[in-house]
């Protein structure tokens, strides 16, 4: 026979980058009559791993969700180091750990667990930053540039703008729109849709509520990417980009023609913030000979790339045209308009 317990442990508690309801999935099945627990424990939540905010001298309830209270179970919570909270009772009632949080600011780990009678134990693991109530002075940079990253995105954090000597998981940052004051859905992430825009910071110390804000300018100064390539022809072949190659990046497509024989525009791959601009010009080199020669000419393509924010990237095509061999040449039959045979 076995018992299988389903719980969630819920607390409202602060992020370091915001506000969430965290949850931490306990999932236990006991084999009642055999020494070998079937246990699985997790925290099956996107917050994995992020470490929860509390206030020194906060009290803070943790309410286990598995249905009603088992006197025949042990429960326990624990942290390391000691000196995170100041006490950690369980109550029935609830059924869940009211917590007293200490006053040593700090990282710590806490560690819930579950014993059934026969001493099989589940347990599961979760990170708090221990933070300070009083209100620290705080000073934030004016302006802030940001150029987004290869993927078009930029993750903003509270030490961009804060000055002087602090502890980042004490303090949330919010995006907000410097002309509407509309809070940006993406925060605090930035990507192409933002580019050219300012945006109000504002960074928050998360235990007092003091804040101070400033501005960042989201740019795009990465150039577009290119991938020239060296190729070797026969001196008959089309060598236009349709017929030998577009210098594509890796995980691009061939561009599509636009306006002029020579222009084209591409697709995200060669750059992650929007369209590209392609154009090129060819050089040709004639070699002159004797002496002999292995190509009769070499075409350099020059490309160029220009993104909607002006960014450029150039590189070149080299396109090696082999010596026609006269061995190649095919005669055709003699033809004279005497369809009889030769004199022998």
């Amino acid at each position: 026979m076995s018992c299988l317990y389903f719980g969630v442990l819920t607390r409202d508690i602060k992020f370091a980058l915001g506000k969430y309801l965290l949850q931490f999935l306990l999932f236990i099945s006991f084999a009642v009559n055999s020494s070998t627990a079937q246990q699985a424990c997790g925290i099956p939540s996107p917050l994995t791993g992020v470490t929860s905010v509390v206030c020194n001298s906060e009290v803070d309830t943790f309410r286990f969700r598995f249905g009603t209270y088992n006197p025949a179970f042990t429960y326990q919570l624990s942290i390391s180091p000691i000196g995170g909270f100041t006490s950690a009772t369980f109550d029935p009632a609830i059924p869940g750990f009211r917590v007293v949080w200490g006053n040593t600011p700090g990282n710590y780990s806490m560690y819930f667990q579950v014993i059934n009678p026969p001493g099989n134990a589940c347990t599961d693991t979760f990170n708090i930053h221990l933070s300070n109530r009083i209100a620290p002075q705080m000073n934030c940079n004016d302006t802030v540039n940001v150029s987004l990253d290869e993927f078009c995105s930029a993750l903003i954090y509270p030490s961009m703008f804060l000055e002087g000597p602090f502890d980042s998981l004490d303090y949330s940052l919010t995006i907000v729109d410097a002309i509407t004051r509309v809070p940006l859905n993406s925060s605090p992430y930035v990507n192409g849709a933002n580019i050219g825009k300012y945006y109000i910071i504002y960074v928050t110390h998360i235990c007092s509520g003091n804040y101070c804000w400033g501005y960042i300018l989201v740019e795009d100064k990465i150039k577009p990417k290119l991938a020239c390539s060296t190729y070797t022809i026969n001196c008959d072949a089309a060598y236009a980009p349709e017929n030998l190659g577009f210098p594509v990046p890796p995980g691009g497509v061939n561009p599509t023609p636009i306006g002029p024989r020579t222009y084209y525009t591409a697709n995200s791959a060669y750059d992650n913030c929007g369209p590209v601009t392609l154009s090129y010009v060819d050089r040709l080199v004639h070699a002159n000979c004797p002496p002999p020669v292995p190509y009769i000419d070499t075409v350099f393509r020059d490309w160029t790339a220009i993104d909607s924010y002006g960014n450029i990237t150039n590189c070149s095509d080299t396109i090696l045209i082999r010596i026609g061999d006269i061995t190649a040449v095919i005669c055709p039959p003699n033809f004279d308009n005497i369809q009889h045979p030769a004199f022998t």
